[in-house]
């Protein structure tokens, strides 16, 4: 089981910030975080040519500056480390070397290889969530269905009562 260090910065605090409010998973610790973002890097980049992932890792890295404008209050702890899965570890270094091919680099620091694996993550998490429900073409997006909810409660029209019945009922019982 191999163990990753790094002197973290604000840039991974706001990632982890960004990272658990769409990860659906129980463990959010930052392991579980980043095995999954190692198996959702490879998932992504598999069936790629090098030229492709090349491509692919640069936009990611190019992303990184994006965070800046995200602006929140966040203590950002000294260090952090996080523990590889004994089946990411491997994956993980080929992930590491096509980063560095990439960007063109000798040597990857363990601080900005989590950076850009996270950001590949979140992205991927957050393409995840605007996808959620237009896998068949006569379903709807998540933001297609939150207009409609408030277009629905919004209008509170006599017709929709039953509607609205049946959403409240729904949505109780998923906080159950």
């Amino acid at each position: 089981m191999k163990q990753l260090s790094w002197k973290s910065n604000i840039k991974h605090a706001k990632l982890e910030y960004l990272i658990k409010e769409l990860d659906p998973t129980q463990d959010l610790s930052r392991g579980g975080i980043t095995n999954r973002a190692i198996v959702a890097a490879n998932d992504m980049t598999k069936a790629m040519s090098k030229e492709e992932k090349g491509n692919w890792w640069e936009k990611v890295a190019k992303k990184i500056p994006e965070l800046n404008n995200f602006k929140i209050e966040l203590s950002v702890p000294t260090a952090m480390q996080v523990k590889l899965d004994d089946e990411n570890e491997e994956i993980f270094e080929v992930i590491s070397e096509n980063i560095k091919k990439a960007l063109g680099l000798e040597v990857l620091q363990t601080q900005y290889e989590i950076q850009i694996l996270w950001m590949n993550y979140y992205s991927w998490l957050k393409e995840k969530a605007i996808k959620v429900g237009s896998e068949k073409e006569e379903d709807i997006t998540g933001p297609e269905m939150v207009k409609r909810l408030v277009q629905i409660l919004l209008l509170n029209r006599e017709s929709d009562v039953e509607i609205i019945e049946e959403i409240k009922t729904a949505l109780l019982q998923w906080e159950e």
